[in-house]
């Protein structure tokens, strides 16, 4: 996958979805390290909807209500006291 995503591409899109199950996936099986490679080798990373701002730090994303998260019990894991106390006022 390294030579795919890092030494082969000039652009990388990814389509629209749930934010959030898509970064934790990359990071799940280090397809973020790659992008963030191939970024820094001058590829240029696009997209639509989720797609377009999953490349940044921060954005606006409905990806962490309870009722819209493919598998809530996974994003949970992923979130600290102060984020969980967050999720339960929804």
């Amino acid at each position: 996958m390294r030579r795919l995503v890092v030494e082969w591409s000039d652009v990388l899109v990814c389509s629209g979805g749930n934010t959030l199950f898509a970064l934790l996936r990359w990071k799940e099986t280090g397809l973020d390290l790659l992008i963030k490679e191939a970024a820094a080798n001058g590829t240029v990373l696009c997209g639509g909807s989720a797609g377009a701002g999953c490349w940044f730090t921060s954005m606006h994303s409905d990806s962490l209500r309870p009722d819209n998260v493919k598998h809530s019990q996974v994003v949970k894991n992923e979130m600290d006291d102060e984020d969980l106390t967050d999720w339960v006022s929804f």
